[in-house]
């Protein structure tokens, strides 16, 4: 019944994504406070009407939103503006059990929110809601997620929200990871996981967890999603064909690297290498944001 009816309100409200779908099971199951979506037009009233038919609360800001600068990964961020009652564009829908708490997190968007209140009221991580006042339109989530993700640590595919890069697909609430290690943030998909197989998403989940799985390459400021990754003694390979690119943050130089004629990537004791038909074409030192192969566990 659930899945039946959040998947007619995407029918007719295209931007409640995937993501918002699974996080509100979570809403529904008491696993999320609040629910925050930016809805515009005729989305808004339809998004009122299955909530309240669910007996959710739906509260609707007074202000719309207008893009203050978007980014290289697809993201952008905004800024309050005021609205006439018949304004159509986008505005802050805040969706929770009760009346009061959706009114409290609207309330925390207009103020300074020292406290990072909201974050916390989405059920954000703390480590994460920390780490999201570091991000401007100089430093964007993924060099802060990266940045903060030693070359030794255990990266978890639940905390790869790298992949959204490449699909929707997107195990967990609406944040960015404060890096690829955060457990918090495990702990979070875990559940989501959880409570979507039971409300009958499991092609979902498995879409989902399949592409969250899939290594990740970074070189000259290209985002490449790979396929597969294996295991030589303490080396890690993984073919290139086939491999999802995303434009970042590209080198000038970018187009005459050598490593786009390689067919494999291998990383070992701070290298990593790439290989045409068995023979290396070029190297490079790993660092954290550049020349960086990553797997998953």
């Amino acid at each position: 019944m659930t899945r039946r009816t959040l998947e007619d309100l995407r029918a007719v409200a295209p931007r409640f994504t995937i993501r918002n779908m699974l996080e509100a099971v979570a809403l529904l199951a008491g696993e999320k406070p609040v629910l925050r979506l930016v809805l515009g037009g005729s989305d808004i009233s339809n998004a009122r009407a299955v909530f309240e038919g669910l007996g959710l609360a739906v509260e609707l800001s007074p202000w719309v939103l207008r893009t203050a600068y978007s980014t290289s990964l697809g993201d952008t961020y905004t800024l309050r503006e005021h609205a006439d009652a018949d304004d159509s564009r986008d505005r802050v829908v805040m969706v929770a059990k009760g009346a009061a708490l959706a009114r409290r997190a609207l309330s925390a968007e207009t103020d300074d929110d020292p406290n990072n209140e909201l974050g916390l009221l989405f059920g954000y991580p703390r480590c994460c809601v920390a780490a999201y006042e570091r991000i401007s339109s100089a430093h964007d989530w993924l060099a802060n997620s990266l940045a903060a993700t030693a070359l030794d640590a255990t990266c978890l595919a639940d905390a790869n929200r790298i992949a959204t890069l490449f699909s929707e697909d997107w195990i967990g609430f609406d944040y960015f990871p404060c890096s690829l290690a955060c457990r918090e943030t495990e702990r979070i998909a875990r559940t989501v996981a959880r409570l979507g197989r039971m409300a009958g998403f499991d092609d979902l989940i498995d879409r989902a967890e399949a592409a969250m799985g899939a290594p990740i390459l970074l070189r000259r400021g290209v985002v490449l999603q790979l396929r597969e990754a294996s295991y030589v003694g303490g080396t890690v390979r993984c073919p290139l064909a086939g491999a999802r690119l995303h434009a970042w943050t590209i080198d000038g130089d970018a187009d005459n690297d050598p490593a786009w004629d390689a067919d494999t990537v291998e990383a070992s004791e701070g290298q990593i290498r790439f290989l045409a038909n068995g023979r290396p074409v070029a190297t490079a030192t790993t660092t954290r944001t550049s020349d960086r192969l990553v797997v998953f566990t």
